[in-house]
């Protein structure tokens, strides 16, 4: 309907080629097609018709005659004839018998006569074809065994791992835990949610200031980040979460960019609560000792930070690169990190300032003291205390920076282990601690993000689609085209 209201408007339409659109566009002369999911192509097809009106002309004057196919009269007078050539195809004769007429009135006789086994119809896109026209199923199959072979090769790693811990005394110290502590472990998580939703709301206030943002947008937009992030790999969360708080607040291609501006600005806050936690866990265990690995994990932070105030000028004033790629790369490697830096404008303004540093702080004392309160549950806060938690809650989240897997399952236990262990708890109730914390994660991500999605009248599918197409696009000059002066 989209494309023939707007042949009715005599405006072309850009659309996909896909099955339905190529039926009603004709490619070139009512409008144009380009490959889905290439938002490169469809930018190039946009600016193309920006810079040649008498071609826009052209295709618009033919778009207000196509309509006329699909107006109502039309299309009406179309499905009638189908309702009469289906009629005629497979009328039945009238059921003979008083019980094969009561079949048919109740539905358990076909209405035509002929019962028709249901069977799979090809599918409407064309199929994938390599270099030579051929199709490649070979290709396709190759990809599903790699990764049926990795996820294979995860679960012995798994069991080889449990066998020599032992999955017995896993099992128990997982029974042993109390389930009231448990459960207030999952409300302070949940809380410490809710905080970061605040924070955010001040940031992106700060940042969209002739916007109405509301904090229940903010609230929103967390709540369903934090859905995608522990369903999905890699951190399709932060793009989901900006998708959702542009959309609420209109205009959602004006302001995307900026809120996913505004993330820069929390996660600079993340840095400065991770360095805390570091410090925190340096001065409860000698890491010198115990896991030389975690002193350069809890270096990471620092270099993150040094990373974006310094790296900027050191791009700028290197000499360029003969290579084309490569200096396309550096362009875009300085230009990210300067968004990064500009994220600290936010606290420029006091107030808005204050209070996203606040809240945001303030999630991680809540969060830390979740983490906390799960030790209590599992009985081992006589060995590793408030120091463990904040320990565990740092190494978590820095091996998260690149989640290979949904919420990151299997390092997250690892990271658990390896912390709980320095701090003289045994591999088998570290191992039980790892999987009730990301248990408790994963609960928060449904009970408040779930909620959130049907409310949001979307499906998970529809965010995580938008998120992965999040990134803006950026085309070349076009060639022979000159500005006139000012």
């Amino acid at each position: 309907m989209v494309l023939t209201e707007a042949f009715a408007a005599g405006t072309p339409v850009v659309a996909s080629d896909i099955a339905g659109y190529r039926d009603v566009v004709d490619d070139g002369v009512d409008g144009l097609l380009v490959p889905r999911g290439d938002a490169t192509a469809l930018a190039e097809a946009l600016r193309d018709l920006a810079l040649d009106p008498d071609r826009l002309a052209a295709l618009a004057q033919a778009a207000r005659g196509s309509a006329e196919r699909y107006a109502w009269p039309h299309v009406a007078a179309e499905v009638l004839d189908a309702y009469g050539d289906a009629i005629a195809l497979h009328a039945a004769p009238a059921p003979a018998s008083a019980a094969a007429r009561a079949a048919l009135r109740l539905g358990f006789a076909p209405a035509d006569g002929e019962r028709v086994p249901a069977r799979r119809l090809p599918t409407l896109e064309p199929v994938p074809a390599g270099g030579d026209g051929a199709p490649r199923p070979g290709l396709r199959l190759a990809r599903r065994a790699a990764v049926g072979l990795g996820a294979l090769v995860a679960a012995l790693l798994a069991a080889v791992a449990l066998r020599r811990i032992g999955i017995e005394r896993v099992g128990e110290a997982l029974l042993a835990a109390t389930p009231t502590w448990v459960l207030l472990a999952l409300g302070l998580m949940c809380a410490s949610m809710v905080l970061r939703g605040v924070a955010w709301h001040a940031i992106l206030c700060a940042a969209l200031p002739r916007a109405r943002v509301r904090a229940f947008d903010a609230l929103q937009g967390t709540f369903i980040g934090v859905l995608m992030s522990a369903t999905l790999p890699a951190r399709l969360g932060e793009p989901s979460r900006a998708f959702i708080v542009a959309r609420r607040i209109g205009g959602a291609r004006e302001h995307l960019p900026v809120v996913l501006g505004t993330i820069v600005s929390q996660t600079l806050l993340n840095i400065v609560a991770l360095v805390v936690l570091g410090i925190v866990m340096f001065s409860t265990v000698d890491l010198f000792t115990h896991h030389t690995a975690l002193l350069v994990v809890a270096i990471a932070p620092l270099a993150i930070a040094v990373a974006v105030l310094a790296v900027p000028a050191l791009l700028r004033s290197g000499k360029p690169s003969r290579f084309s790629r490569v200096a396309t790369l550096v362009r875009q490697v300085r230009s990210a990190l300067v968004q990064v830096r500009d994220g600290l404008r936010v606290f420029r303004r006091p107030r808005l300032g204050g209070t996203a540093a606040l809240a945001q702080l303030s999630a991680w004392v809540v969060q830390w003291l979740s983490c906390y309160v799960l030790l209590v549950a599992l009985g081992l806060d006589d060995r590793a205390g408030i120091g463990a938690a904040a320990a565990v809650l740092f190494a978590v989240n820095v091996t998260a920076v690149l989640p290979a897997t949904p919420s990151n399952i299997g390092v997250f236990q690892a990271a658990c282990v390896a912390v709980l262990s320095a701090y003289g708890v045994g591999h088998a109730d570290a191992l039980a601690y790892g999987i009730i914390l990301q248990a408790v994660e994963i609960a928060t991500a449904i009970v408040m993000g779930a909620p959130a999605l049907v409310k949001e009248g979307l499906s998970w599918r529809e965010v995580r689609l938008r998120a992965m197409h999040a990134s803006p696009v950026e085309l070349p000059p076009v060639q022979g085209l000159a500005r006139e002066p000012a």
